[in-house]
Parts: C-alpha cells; structure tokens; sequence
C-alpha cells in the first residue's frame, strides 16, 4: 500500500531543522517535492483568468464590466483566491441583468492590511529577495530569541541548507539594507546582529509579497 503525504507550512522548516526545533529526519522524509505558491497580488496577470473561470463554474451565462478586471487587480486580496472567488460569488448573487460590474461590489467588502503605510518600507523586486530578507530575518530574531550570536558566516551556511545560498558578501550587503533602514543593528562578537523594534511589521509586510 502507498500512502502520499501532503504537508504545507508558512515557518522556515529548514531552519527550524538546523536549531533543533523540528525533526530533521521528517523534514527529509517530506521533502521530496516542493510547491512554492506566490500569492494572488504577485500574480495579478491571473485575475482576469481566474474570474472568469469562477463564472463558467457557477453556470451563470454573464457578461464582465470591461473596467472590472483592472479595479480587481488594484486590490491587495489578503485573502487570496478564496477571497477572489467569494467577491466573483457574491457579484454574480446581486448584479442586475447578465453582467457584473465595479458598482456592484460595496467599497467595504475587501479585506485592508492594518499595516503602516508600505511606501515605508523597501519591497524587494523579487520574489527570490523577499524570500532571502524574509529567511535572514528570522534566522536573526531565532538567534536573538535563544540568545545565540549571529554573524554573516552563520547566516550563509544556514541559507544553503534553505535551498538559496547567499556567500557571506551577499549576506553583508543585505545587512546594510535592513541597518539603513533600522531593522537590525550589527555588532560582534558575543552581540551579533539583532533585530530592531521595526522588524515584526516590515516582517509581516514581506510575507503579504512572499509566496
């Protein structure tokens, strides 16, 4: 008999492995084949798609407003595609006639981060240096909260078993990065890099852009 097993977290398996904090024999075992999946507003292009498809799954023969699709994509969807289709159900329940519309969805609706202002913050191009800043911090606040040192050397060897190595070059222009823009201050010896007071909302910021 096979049995498949479908596992799926938002914590950095790989470096809760190396801490000791998750079994690295389970970690391997269930590590075969990894799925990153990007949220819906990393992938914008897919929101006409997407509802439209939610249309031909309803039955409902209905016609889009040729304005929504843009003000669609102009939302955040902390909800995902969950949220997508529940705005998508919800407009087909109230539109009158065979087309929904922008008008038909109340301004309310949509789920709104209680974040600061993201334009304070610096947003990674990439999904791959979301990914690395979001991987450094947390080794960062994981050493600080056990009272461990951390150093660029430590930080590079835990990012090659992450699956993206960073060279301790690569690690120290990150960590001039988030000093310019006080989420850490560096320091050595028994110090290391910690983390700043700023760090757990720029933290939360990066996982609404990360996969």
């Amino acid at each position: 008999m096979y049995v498949r097993v479908i596992a799926a977290t938002n914590k950095n398996i790989q470096l809760k492995s190396q801490e000791g904090t998750f079994r690295s024999d389970l970690f391997y075992r269930l590590n075969v084949l990894t799925l990153s999946l990007p949220p819906l507003r990393a992938r914008i292009a897919d929101i006409p798609l997407l509802v439209k498809h939610f249309i031909t799954k309803s039955g409902k023969w209905v016609k889009v407003g040729q304005d929504l699709p843009e003000q669609l994509q102009k939302q955040e969807w902390l909800g995902n595609v969950r949220e997508l289709k529940s705005t998508i159900d919800y407009m087909l329940t109230i539109c009158d006639g065979n087309k929904i519309e922008w008008k038909d969805i109340p301004q309310d609706r949509f789920q709104k981060s209680s974040l600061s202002n993201e334009q304070d913050y610096p947003i990674p191009a990439s999904l791959l240096e979301i990914d690395e800043y979001l991987f450094m911090l947390e080794a960062i606040k994981d050493c600080n909260d056990n009272g461990k040192p951390t150093s660029r050397q430590f930080i590079s060897m835990a990012s090659r078993e992450n699956g993206h190595y960073l060279s301790p070059q690569q690690v120290r222009r990150r960590f001039d990065t988030l000093e310019i823009h006080g989420f850490i201050t560096k320091g050595r010896g028994r110090t290391g890099t910690k983390i700043t007071s700023p760090r757990a909302e720029y933290l939360q910021i990066l996982k609404l852009h990360a996969h």
